[in-house]
């Protein structure tokens, strides 16, 4: 149905499966292909090359020029062929020498081993004492991890130190305290005026308080700390000491166990048997790191090392099949010149079928085979760490420090850390107050009243008692005194609560605690301070719980391990089972050495072909290399919330890591940091070349010499990646740190995959112009000489000084006449050529320059003929896309929606009941007579009675009442349907926002949206004079679509009255519709519009298309000699909803230049009538919650084909885009094989942007068109039939996804665009604008 990898080329293949899934692997069997053509990446034939393109083309040199190396290499014997089939199938360093040393036997008996181990160390009596008694060991070390001495506590003094300073001075509470003295002055004055009894002093002092308060409200000096500690550790944890301890004790005081007496040579046993299991393992462990290796490099091959044959061939053979395939196309021609070139690798291409048998052999998943191996591999290493050393003597030495201690007294230790923890809530509560009475300081409402007493208290003139009564009257009449006294008393009452007393209490008691250490310790010294110290001493207590605790772990992972071992295993034997087919390969590649055929002497012209192999190859890497990193723009943020752990579990594994390992993940911070910088600069870099011409190899140069300006980043993250796995060897299985470090470990693998190192690539880059000039020469001399039997080399003039000595047989004879005269016949021969390509393609292009100029292409391609979808289509569509969102969901690792729906989307089954159906209606239309007269009752199965209840049966009911088996409406299926459409529309994307070429730019007036715009199929109009309608111009920005059925659609951008900057082309409008006789027309805009464009979010209207046309009845608007005018109105309303409205216009053109009349018949202009479909429910860049609306407007539309259809928005290619999409898939659907409904929703897509570019421009609209296609089906079966319960409930479920898709999608806008509350809930309305 829908396969975009087949389609969308490898660079599209691996852009998308990276932006999903947040990896880079590449694991993509390779199966033979007959004549070896893939589908690859469809060309689109347009003057300006994009980059995406152009990388193409140099990926095809990079194969082509590796081809021509390794064929002549095999031929001329310098190939190491072991080396060869390692690379070229994907898992070198590892070679086939490797392989045939394996032993299938070996390997499964020391994983069998593995695999039997959680059995052999079952408990038994004995030892489960021993687990008991260690499980309890392991909770005591647990709670004095860190602990050295258990009777020195660390902080004590410093903490003593600090309780005596608190409980003198107290916290630092100066603001609180001046501020409480100001606001109780102002209190003080306040009541003089209230009664009355003040002196103008006394207002005076009271204004003063006034602007101190202001002052103190405005200060923005930050809060200083209430109290520092000598430590700088809070109390909690200067008594963390303490607590451990004493956890610790109370734990041997509640432990009733006694010493273990028995248990101890099935502990031995036991471990032996790991230790049995762990030689076995040991002898298969060179081994096992091959395999490892082997499928590692299959899941990532892009930079494995080292590359000693395949540097243009990252991919391998996977790459030698799309360079052929490339070579079929006629775009190659421009490059190589020549169809000679194809045909000369018929040695190389021989190879296919055996390559192919093994890729079919190791068939796919490789990446989680390298996985499970990497398990295996590290599960031996943890078993490994911890039992190779451990004797049985270790265990009994632990036990020896155990006894049964008397209990504990702690109870005064115990309010020690209470009281320590209270000091920790005063100080925060004295923090949180002072901010509180800070912030309430600043109240505006306050500080306004305190403000307007200050003002009308002015400044008097002194010696002026008039003017001093005044300001006191001003001060005591003002309306803002109460409310002053109101925010003035409230800040009082605050300030007036904090206070330290509760603080130097609290210290005060907690200082008299701190002696009752001392005595714990001397009371519990000999008892059960001694336990724990020796615990402590004891080296062996670690490795011995570690092994009682690992044992455990072995015996509850029983499945895990059958179940790595059985997978392991799965991948050894694919591995081992291609060991015959790699000698077969091998065979023939060393049976074509000495061979020198017709079609490698033509690649013999080609000089020093490793060099410019390596040249080529590794550029080409480079360029690659970055646009891949492009899709770490996903997930670059991951790294910097981990940063913290690593470094933890780093300081905390020290001991198990080298220095350098040490090192390298001392740098994983600036993983961020150098991403950060490096993927703005590689965003900027298609952007150099999207509007650069780039079909020549003397083109490609500039691109390597651009890339020269990324440097990327030296970091080693193999090393990296190797440092972490030391340290998930260190943590607890299953644990959280254990997956996280696991993830970490996974995209670091991606990045080491990339080779971010980009400056290691620019000693090839400042190669490339020459190699590339080699190659221009060799492609032109080898399209001369295809017809000779033994052509001459290339001379070294000819090939920019190069060296022309070649592998493979030279035909070179120094001093021969013979040489001398080939090479002249060669140069001349090129010159000639050269020539006569020139005039021939120059006289070419002014030929179909002229041929084209100012002609508009026919539209009537074919007759309209109706197409609708049949009923068994129909569910051939829903089940195929049902399936399709399955498999997606599996290729991705999603959550699959429930297949037992294709159960309920039986085509045939449904196919019955349509025609019981239509049976059960033409009964109902029959008279009693002739119902009689067939022997048709009221019992008859056939009646619509009896239809109705066979469609209602007791099973199908039970369906719809416990949908949630099979609904699609959880938000994991939204996400999963957001993700689908993500994905495919990704694969097709594309750089659609190219910038416009030279003859748009000129027409840059007479647009509104810069939308790239296709040359072949764009609308044009008369410009000759002579005409009797003529323009400026022949432009408008707008293209005909030519659909399956004869269907004719112009997708166009709306027409515009003249405004600043642009020039009025509603004429030409209304002069195409009347000329191609338009009958519908198809608005799917406003006028004016709030866009929910999340890159450029508008809140204010905008005005998106001029009034064109009358909008209310009778109105006659008139435009350059046409007038329209607005016959009537038709409203449609659904639900409430009215977002269609339909006018009917009348057209009169009354001439141009006084002409009157129409030129053939003589008679006056005729009235052409024209209906306008005006759609307002579908805003800019959203998906409406009803696509059932466009649909149906849709299904009005496509019965008037008869003539063209326009259909306009905004910028002519987003909700146009949709309109047209959604027919295409209609057809597709109808007239799909066997009526399947299989549909390549992105061929789709293509073949409408290559009439229309840009179509369909984001994933949100591409959602929108899977579910109205959906509606749209739906509309056109018979709308009196009952829809089957299946059919509805599929419909209903997917409906709900869709939904949920929806808001995912405007959550993603949203938290990327939207700054503010204010700006967000307007953002909101605009993208569900559609309700």
């Amino acid at each position: 149905m829908l396969n975009d990898d087949s389609q969308a080329g490898p660079l599209a293949i691996q852009d998308s499966q990276d932006f999903l899934e947040g990896d880079f692997s590449s694991d993509v069997v390779l199966k033979p292909t007959g004549s070896l053509r893939l589908s690859g990446y469809r060309h689109r034939r347009q003057k300006t090359a994009p980059f995406d393109e152009t990388m193409q083309r140099i990926h095809m040199i990079a194969g082509v020029t590796s081809s021509i190396y390794i064929q002549g290499a095999i031929f001329n014997g310098t190939i190491n062929s072991n080396e060869l089939i390692s690379e070229m199938l994907r898992f070198n360093p590892v070679t086939p020498d490797q392989i045939n040393a394996f032993d299938y036997a070996k390997f499964e008996g020391a994983l069998n081993q593995l695999k039997e181990l959680p059995g052999k160390v079952e408990t038994g009596g004995g030892i489960e004492e021993l687990e008991k008694f260690f499980g309890f060991v392991h909770k005591v070390v647990e709670q004095i991890k860190g602990v050295k001495n258990v009777e020195q506590w660390p902080d004590k003094d410093d903490f003593k130190k600090d309780l005596v300073r608190m409980h003198t001075n107290g916290g630092e509470i100066s603001f609180a305290t001046d501020v409480g003295e100001i606001l109780r002055n102002w209190q003080s004055f306040h009541s003089f005026v209230e009664k009355k009894k003040a002196t103008f002093q006394h207002f005076k002092d009271l204004i003063d308080a006034s602007n101190e308060i202001l002052t103190a409200g405005g200060a923005s000096a930050s809060i200083p700390e209430v109290f520092t500690f000598t430590n700088k550790k809070p109390p909690s944890k200067s008594v963390e000491f303490v607590r451990k301890v004493i956890n610790a004790v109370k734990l041997i005081d509640a432990n009733s166990l006694r010493k273990p007496g028995t248990g101890f040579d099935e502990l031995t046993s036991k471990v032996q048997a790991v230790k049995d299991t762990l030689t076995s393992l040991q002898d298969i462990q060179a081994h096992l790191d091959h395999i490892e290796n082997f499928f590692k490099s299959r899941a990532l091959p892009w930079n494995l090392s080292p590359i000693k044959y395949t540097a243009g061939l990252p991919e391998g053979f996977k790459d030698v099949r799309q360079m052929l395939n490339d070579l079929e196309q006629d775009w190659s021609l421009a490059i190589v010149k020549s169809k000679y070139l194809l045909g000369s690798f018929s040695s190389i291409k021989s190879l296919d079928n055996k390559v192919s048998e093994i890729d079919t052999s190791l068939g796919v998943g490789a990446e989680e085979i390298a996985e499970t191996v990497t398990n295996i591999i590290r599960t031996s290493s943890h078993l490994a760490t911890t039992f190779s050393s451990f004797e049985t003597n270790n265990a009994k030495d632990v036990v020896q420090c155990h006894f049964i201690p008397d209990n504990v007294k702690a109870d005064e230790l115990g309010e020690l850390i209470t009281f320590a923890t209270e000091i920790e809530d005063e100080i925060t509560n004295l923090k949180n107050g002072i901010k509180t009475l800070k912030t309430s300081l600043s109240n505006k409402e306050g500080q306004e009243h305190l403000r307007a007493l200050v003002a009308a208290f002015g400044k008097p003139a002194e010696n002026d008692q008039a003017s001093l009564n005044a300001a006191m009257d001003k001060v005591l009449n003002s309306t803002s005194l109460e409310g002053a006294k109101t925010f003035v008393d409230g800040l009082a009452d605050q300030a007036n609560g904090i206070s330290s007393k509760n603080l130097k209490d609290k210290a005060k008691k907690t200082f008299d605690k701190i002696s009752s250490f001392e005595k714990f310790v001397k009371d519990h010294k000999d008892k059960h301070l001694k336990i724990l110290q020796c615990f402590i001493g004891k080296k062996e207590t670690g490795s011995t719980v570690d092994v009682i605790k690992k044992m455990q772990d072995i015996r509850s992972a029983q499945q895990h391990y059958v179940d790595m071992v059985d997978k392991g295993l799965g991948g050894i034997k694919k591995v081992v089972g291609i060991k015959d087919k790699l000698t077969a390969l091998d065979k023939t590649i060393t049976d074509l050495k000495g061979k020198n055929p017709d079609s490698q002497k033509l690649l013999n012209m080609f000089v020093d072909p490793e060099k410019h192999s390596n040249i080529v190859g590794f550029s080409t890497r480079g360029v690659f290399n970055m646009k891949r990193v492009l899709n770490l723009q996903q997930n670059s943020k991951y790294y910097k919330p981990h940063e913290k752990l690593v470094e933890t579990e780093a300081n905390k594994h020290s001991k198990k890591l080298t220095k350098e390992q040490v090192d390298i993940l001392k740098k994983y911070p600036s993983i961020s940091t150098e991403l950060d910088v490096l993927l703005p600069i590689l965003n900027d870099f298609p952007g150099k070349f999207s509007s650069k011409n780039m079909v020549n190899l003397t083109d490609f140069p500039e691109i390597f010499i651009q890339a020269k300006d990324v440097v990327g980043t030296p970091l080693d993250f193999g090393q990296m990646v190797k440092a972490l796995d030391v340290l998930i060897l260190q943590q607890n299985s299953k644990s959280s740190q254990e997956q996280t470090l696991k993830a970490i470990r996974k995209n670091l693998v991606g990045l080491s995959s990339m080779g971010l190192d980009f400056a290691s690539y620019h000693q090839y880059y400042d190669k490339y112009k020459d190699s590339a000039q080699a190659l221009d020469l060799f492609f032109t001399a080898l399209s001369k000489a295809g017809s000779m039997t033994t052509p001459a080399p290339l001379s070294q003039n000819n090939q920019n000084g190069f060296s022309s000595v070649r592998n493979g047989n030279s035909s070179v004879r120094n001093g021969s006449d013979e040489s001398t005269s080939s090479d002249k016949n060669i140069i001349i021969g090129v010159l000639s050529g050269l020539l006569f390509g020139t005039f021939t393609l120059g006289g070419f292009l002014v030929y179909r320059q002229r041929k084209n100029r100012f002609k508009p292409h026919k539209l009537l391609i074919s007759p309209y003929k109706p197409i609708l979808v049949s009923r068994k289509s129909m569910i051939g569509y829903l089940r195929s896309f049902l399936t399709t969102l399955s498999d997606f969901a599996f290729k991705f690792g999603l959550e699959c929606p429930d297949r037992q729906m294709l159960h309920y989307l039986d085509a045939d089954l449904n196919q019955k009941r349509h025609d019981d159906f239509l049976e059960a209606k033409r009964i109902s239309t029959l008279t009693p007579e002739q119902k009689q007269a067939e022997g048709i009752t009221k019992d008859s199965p056939k009646t619509m009675e009896k239809w109705l209840e066979a469609l209602n049966r007791p099973e199908q009911v039970q369906m719809d009442e416990t949908p949630s088996r099979h609904r699609l409406t959880s938000k994991k299926n939204g996400r999963l349907f957001f993700k689908f459409c993500k994905y495919y529309h990704f694969a097709v994307d594309g750089n659609i926002n190219k910038a416009l070429e030279s003859y748009l730019k000129k027409h840059e007036d007479e647009y509104r949206d810069d939308i790239p715009l296709n040359t072949v199929t764009r609308i044009t109009f008369p410009t000759d004079k002579k005409s009797e309608v003529s323009f400026e111009t022949d432009f408008y920005h707008g293209n005909r679509v030519y659909l399956k059925n004869g269907l004719k659609t112009i997708l166009m951008q709306p027409p515009m009255i003249e405004i600043k900057g642009k020039k009025s082309n509603v004429k030409k409008f209304w002069y195409l519709v009347k000329n191609e006789n338009v009958k519908h027309i198809a608005m799917l805009c406003d006028f004016t519009e709030k866009s929910a464009n999340y890159k450029k979010p508008r809140k204010k209207e905008k005005v998106v298309c001029e009034e064109y046309f009358p909008t209310q009845i009778d109105g006659v608007k008139i435009f350059d000699g046409f007038t329209v005018t607005c016959t009537g109105i038709d409203n449609k309303e659904d639900n409430g909803r009215n977002h269609t409205r339909t006018y009917h216009l009348s057209l009169k053109f009354d001439g141009e230049k006084g002409k009157t009349k129409d030129k053939k018949s003589g008679e006056k202009e005729k009235v052409h009538t024209v209906s306008l479909m005006r759609y307002i429910g579908f805003v800019d860049q959203c998906a409406p919650v009803y696509p059932k609306d466009l649909a149906e407007m849709l299904c009005e539309l496509r019965q008037h084909g008869d003539s063209p259809i326009i259909v306009l928005c905004s910028d002519g290619v987003g909700r146009s885009g949709v309109f047209d999409y959604m027919e295409m898939l209609y057809q597709a659907i109808a007239t799909s094989e066997n009526e399947s409904g299989d549909v390549d929703y992105g061929q789709v897509l293509r073949e409408l942007r290559n009439q229309r570019a840009g179509c369909v421009p984001d994933a949100l609209m591409f959602a929108f068109s899977l579910m109205a296609i959906i509606d749209m089906l739906c509309l056109t079966a018979d709308p009196t039939e009952v829809l089957d319960p299946g059919i509805t409930t599929f419909i209903d479920n997917f409906r709900a996804a869709y939904l949920e898709a929806v808001e995912l999608f405007k959550d993603e806008y949203v938290d990327k665009f939207a700054k503010d509350t204010e700006e967000e809930e307007d953002f909101l309305k605009r993208i569900g604008a559609c309700e």
